[in-house]
């Protein structure tokens, strides 16, 4: 059932959201936290500590499930003694993620920005747009998780199917807790993109296994094969996109003509710095962070002028057909679609990076859609002129 939900195509994306690392790092957890309440040994709080901690800087509702534990652990434990020893080693496990972190925080001089980073999630979520349809995702994703449940839950009930019944209240209340707790972390987030709702998977193949039916090829055939024929329909969408070079075509020209410690920028720079090696010549190599709020566009772009005045990339990469990609960007981005105001800062945004390229670099060459920009050095020209002036 994890398998069947966790490689679900349409939820998935490829595997690069956020929520694929955290929804392993959870599963671990939750392998301790079942052997932490069925045991009671704090090294198992520990290891729940640990991963829950590290799946918390992916995103804070990656704690939910230490949280979940941590419920169950104080109702069901033992003893008190038991209590107290499961608390320490999920906090002293958990303090290992956090306190590396925080190590990192100060010494890159970050910590400050925290309060303004907060204020920037507060404000990423109230600016998400909703319509009708967006409505449909819950009960969507309550058909498909639910299909299994109801297989092997109700069509197959009868007594030749049930299998003994061991789970323990303990164990109840951690899966539903933990279940409900994700539930409501993919909710304040507001935005319900379909890969949000990749982090209830693990819960949902936990519960999905401790329903006490015996493991039949037909029965488990049954409950995933709809989740699963979905999922290879996507794949087969994905094969059938053109294949791209093993290298992107500007970075193959970046890597003959820059030097190493160049620096550089694009939109969605990620690949190209990966396979260069170049220095990004802005803190901020996504621009689909102008999409959040509506005066996000104005506020960011300003900040990548202001790295470029101070950082001077030597090549800055832009589309050869700007103005219709940014028309395209307007269109198919949601939050700029539904946002007049939100559209309109971003085309300006947009506008003031182009020419501030133009002010200050010359297209050296093109490559397909995209033009690369080279910085224009202005010391050798104006020291020709003062050579020039001091000869007259």
């Amino acid at each position: 059932c994890a398998i069947a939900f966790l490689n679900f195509n349409f939820t998935v994306f490829g595997g690069f959201q956020l929520e694929t690392p955290q929804a392993l790092l959870a599963s671990l957890a939750a392998a301790a936290a079942l052997e932490a309440l069925a045991g009671e040994d704090w090294r198992d709080a520990f290891a729940v500590g640990l991963c829950a901690g590290t799946a918390a800087l992916l995103k804070p509702s990656g704690c939910a499930v230490a949280i979940a534990f941590a419920c169950a652990a104080t109702i069901y434990v033992s003893s008190w003694r038991a209590t107290f020893k499961l608390a320490l080693g999920g906090l002293a496990g958990a303090m290992i993620p956090l306190a590396t972190a925080l190590i990192y925080l100060l010494a890159a001089d970050n910590l400050r920005d925290l309060p303004a980073l907060a204020k920037q999630i507060s404000m990423y979520a109230a600016n998400s747009s909703w319509q009708a349809a967006d409505f449909m995702k819950p009960i969507i994703v309550l058909v498909l998780a639910g299909f299994p449940f109801f297989v092997r839950g109700v069509i197959f009930r009868r007594q030749r199917d049930r299998a003994d019944a061991s789970t323990k209240p303990a164990m109840w209340m951690f899966l539903i807790g933990w279940l409900i707790l994700e539930i409501l972390g993919v909710a304040a987030q507001r935005r319900m993109y379909a890969y949000h709702f990749l982090v209830l998977a693990p819960p949902l193949a936990l519960i999905f296994g401790v329903i006490p039916r015996k493991a039949k090829i037909g029965s488990l055939a049954a409950a995933l094969a709809p989740l699963t024929i979905f999922s290879l329909y996507g794949a087969v969408l994905v094969f059938q996109n053109p294949t791209e070079r093993p290298e992107l075509a500007v970075s193959a020209y970046l890597n003959a003509h820059a030097a190493p410690d160049d620096k550089a920028w694009k939109d969605d720079a990620t690949r190209l710095l990966l396979e260069t090696g170049l220095h990004c010549g802005s803190r901020y190599p996504l621009t689909f962070l102008f999409a959040n709020y509506d005066s996000a566009p104005l506020e960011y772009s300003g900040e990548i002028l202001k790295d470029f005045d101070r950082s001077h990339p030597k090549y800055i990469v832009l589309r050869a057909d700007f103005d219709s990609y940014v028309q395209h960007q307007c269109k198919y981005i949601l939050e700029l679609e539904r946002f007049p105001k939100r559209r309109e800062n971003f085309q300006i945004a947009w506008n003031r990076i182009a020419q501030y390229v133009r002010d200050h670099y010359t297209v050296e060459t093109s490559i397909g859609h995209e033009q690369i920009w080279r910085r224009v050095d202005d010391q050798p020209a104006q020291a020709s002129i003062a050579h020039s002036m001091t000869e007259r």
